[in-house]
């Protein structure tokens, strides 16, 4: 009832000699428009959803009627479906501008922190390091801080890498810097998630931050896109 109440495209026809398992990967792979500019792959997959509710709602409540015109209902569904889910297609000009690490001055050393939390587990942490006026590396940590929000771990990475610095320093300063600027901090905290809880201590670059600490003491800009008229303030 359902499948012959929907307008389907005549090329599907040559699929009905398959067998059923290599019919119904054909459809979730046939991206022929149809039905209002709705892939067929994505409408049958409406088709699928809406006949296994209905099939359910027959066996479990004795009082559901089945629709009279379901292939309207699928089709209205797809539509409202597709609308919401295809993007607006927007034309953005940028402007690129380059970064780089930038060296502490003579007898200064400069500590980067940066925080880090995975979508997916929730898992936040922090990694840091601390360089001298040549950019050599001095220390560096990974903290894996449980579960948090990213504030958390930036709160965190901030106070561990103080930790680090000397208590006897007189003369500090804290400034925001780009990610671009910062991308070897930005690799300890990314690992810092995948090992287990608590502070390690790294003594030189690791292998997962080796390439950005190299970028860093070669002076490697790296791009940052901005759109056209907004200002970039390193």
């Amino acid at each position: 009832m359902v499948w012959n109440s929907l307008s389907k495209p005549v090329a599907i026809n040559n699929s009905f000699a398959f067998d059923w398992q290599d019919w119904f990967h054909t459809q979730l792979k046939w991206k022929i428009i149809t039905h209002k500019s709705i892939k067929w792959c994505n409408f049958f997959i409406g088709v699928c959803w809406f006949l296994w509710k209905w099939r359910n709602k027959r066996i479990f409540y004795s009082s559901f009627v089945f629709p009279s015109d379901p292939g309207k209902i699928i089709l209205n569904a797809a539509v409202e479906w597709n609308s919401a889910t295809v993007k607006a297609k927007v034309t953005m000009d940028c402007d690129y501008n380059l970064f780089t690490w930038k060296k502490p001055p003579e007898i200064f050393f400069k500590l980067n922190v940066d925080g880090s939390r995975s979508s997916t587990s929730g898992k936040i942490g922090a990694g840091g390091v601390i360089r001298d006026q040549n950019g050599i590396w001095i220390t560096g940590f990974q903290v894996n801080l449980g579960i948090g929000a990213i504030v958390d771990a930036e709160a965190w990475g901030i106070y561990y890498g103080c930790h680090f610095l000397s208590s006897n320093m007189e003369n500090i300063k804290f400034s925001h810097i780009f990610r671009e600027c910062n991308m070897t901090a930005d690799s300890l905290a990314k690992m810092s998630i995948n090992h287990a809880p608590g502070l390690v201590i790294l003594k030189e670059p690791p292998i997962h931050a080796a390439f950005a600490y190299l970028d860093d003491l070669n002076d490697v800009p790296r791009p940052r896109a901005k759109r056209t008229g907004d200002s970039v303030v390193d």
